[in-house]
Order: structure tokens, then sequence, then C-alpha cells
């Protein structure tokens, strides 16, 4: 057995993160080892210190679909040294909305 396998069938698997910096166009790359059964959902709370993205705010992808919350490395059939892309969610601005029986604030004309 080859020590790659010893550790996938311990519960736990080697793979890459690469964090893409959006703002930067530059990326992060981690090595670390995460339990097969860990839901990506939990995966998240633990990259949050290094990533420095609120888990909500953090997209994985894995082979160009991106994984639920829900799914884990076995689900997905993640393999040794397999790359999971990490993207920080566009954050939604902030909009006023207004009803239709509301008026809506009026700009001061120039005089």
């Amino acid at each position: 057995m080859h020590g790659d396998e010893a550790r996938e069938i311990s519960g736990f698997i080697p793979v890459e993160v690469i964090y893409q910096h959006g703002k930067h166009g530059t990326s992060s790359i981690f090595k670390v080892e995460f339990p097969l059964s860990a839901k990506v959902e939990i995966l998240k709370k633990d990259m949050h210190p290094r990533l420095k993205i609120p888990p909500d705010q953090q997209v994985w992808i894995y082979k160009g679909v991106p994984l639920s919350d829900s799914d884990t490395m076995l689900s997905k059939k993640i393999k040794v040294d397999d790359k999971i892309v990490v993207q920080e969610r566009k954050a939604e601005t902030e909009m006023t909305h207004y009803s239709d029986s509301e008026t809506l604030p009026q700009e001061e004309s120039c005089k």
C-alpha cells in the first residue's frame, strides 16, 4: 500500500486549496488535509483564518463545478492532491427599495 493510499483510507485526504484573489489577480495555494466525510460548510469555517474570507462568502469549485455546503470530499470523489479553487462571492450592493405608494426623493433643481 502506498503512503497516499494509507492517508486516504485513514479518513483524511491531502488536497490543494487555491484561493484566487479577485482584487489582485493572484493566487495563494494551501496544501491541506481534509476529513473525507466533513461537509464543505465545515471546511469553509476551518479555512476562514487562512483565507480571511467569511465562510458565507466563499465559493468552492472542483473541476469547474461549484460545491454545495452539504458536499463532502468523499461524495464528490475528490482524490489525493486534487485542486479545489476558492473564490470570494461578490457582495450584493445595498439598494433602497421603495413601494409604489412612497414618493421618491427629489433632487433639488438649480435656480
